[in-house]
């Protein structure tokens, strides 16, 4: 394999064609095969009134749409379901009550300040 690479076009012989041959080996089986009924002419003559009563006759209840009361309906009940009953609401637990810094003992709000502004000015 290696002497192929190390190869030059002076150093190889000439190119020998390959005849293409477009799937044949699997052209046979993939094709579609005919059924018995097809093959056989029809000498049999089937109204038009009974090819549309095996029409809708014959089509599956999936592929039929429902009548529009059907589908106005809405979900089905169920009869064993329990009350109704109001929630209590509750206040999430949030910790960003945790996360503020704590101020020391000896710190005044603003209301207390001014307050004791308040009173200085009254003396």
């Amino acid at each position: 394999m290696l002497f192929l690479l190390f190869q030059t076009f002076k150093n190889r012989g000439p190119t020998i064609p390959v005849p293409f041959h477009f799937h044949a080996t699997c052209s046979e089986s993939q094709k579609r095969k005919l059924d018995d009924d097809e093959d056989k002419p029809t000498n049999s003559y089937v109204t038009m009134a009974q090819k549309i009563y095996h029409f809708h006759s014959d089509t599956p209840d999936r592929f039929r749409t429902k009548p529009v009361k059907e589908q106005n309906e809405g979900p089905e009940t169920v009869q064993n379901k329990a009350p109704l009953k109001l929630t209590n609401p509750r206040t999430p637990k949030l910790l960003s009550a945790d996360r503020k810094r704590k101020l020391p003992d000896n710190v005044l709000s603003r209301e207390q300040e001014e307050e004791k502004i308040a009173e200085e000015i009254k003396k």
